[in-house]
C-alpha cells in the first residue's frame, strides 16, 4: 500500500506527527536547527510533501530550536 507525504511545514512538531501518522505514515528523525520560526515549528521535511512513498516510511523532520539566527554584521 501507498501513502502520500502530507504537507507539514510550518505546523508545530505535535500537529506535524499527528497529520503523519494520519497519512500511514510514521515520523523519523526530528532534527533541531536555529530558526527564526516559532519553537517546533517544522522547517524542512523529507521526503517531500505529495510524494508517494510506502506505507509506513519514514517521514523525516527539522524543526526550529526556538533560537533566533545570528544576524552576522
Amino acid at each position: 500500500k501507498l501513502a502520500t507525504v502530507p504537507d507539514v511545514l510550518g505546523y508545530s512538531l505535535d500537529e506535524a506527527k499527528r497529520r503523519i501518522e494520519q497519512s500511514g505514515l510514521k515520523v523519523g528523525s526530528i532534527r533541531k536547527s536555529d530558526s527564526n520560526e516559532a519553537k517546533d515549528s517544522v522547517l524542512d521535511q523529507s521526503p517531500s510533501y505529495g510524494e508517494t512513498v510506502p506505507e509506513d516510511s519514514y517521514v523525516n523532520l527539522v524543526v526550529s530550536s526556538g533560537k533566533p539566527v545570528e544576524n552576522s554584521v
